[in-house]
């Protein structure tokens, strides 16, 4: 995340891929442009998202998959700086998880 700035990018997932549990310190919006994306939540629910779905975030620890197990799936998003959330005096600060240190590089076709 940029401090008092946005990331703007585009994210490929390879067919049946999935993104390790995690919480970004940002508002996030997440698109998704091709496939079918499972959007996972840490209390266990998992919402397919389709192309033109848009998902909206702020501080909830979240997971991405590629709902395909043949097809590869683009999303697009933009994170913007926000204030930190505090709830009942807590304050919920960004946690990328283990698995975000590793970056796997994917061809998907196009």
């Amino acid at each position: 995340m940029n401090a008092n700035g946005t990331v703007c990018q585009w994210v490929d997932f390879a067919p049946d891929n999935k993104v390790m549990m995690h919480r970004t310190q940002s508002l996030d919006y997440g698109v998704v442009l091709e496939g079918k994306v499972l959007m996972m939540l840490d209390d266990g629910t998992a919402t397919l998202t389709l192309p033109g779905d848009l998902a909206v975030q702020r501080a909830t620890m979240h997971a991405w998959k590629n709902a395909s197990e043949t097809e590869c799936a683009r999303m697009l998003f933009v994170l913007q700086d926000c204030k930190p959330l505090i709830v009942a005096g807590e304050r919920f600060k960004e946690d990328l998880g283990v698995a975000m240190m590793f970056f796997q590089v994917v061809s998907c076709q196009r």
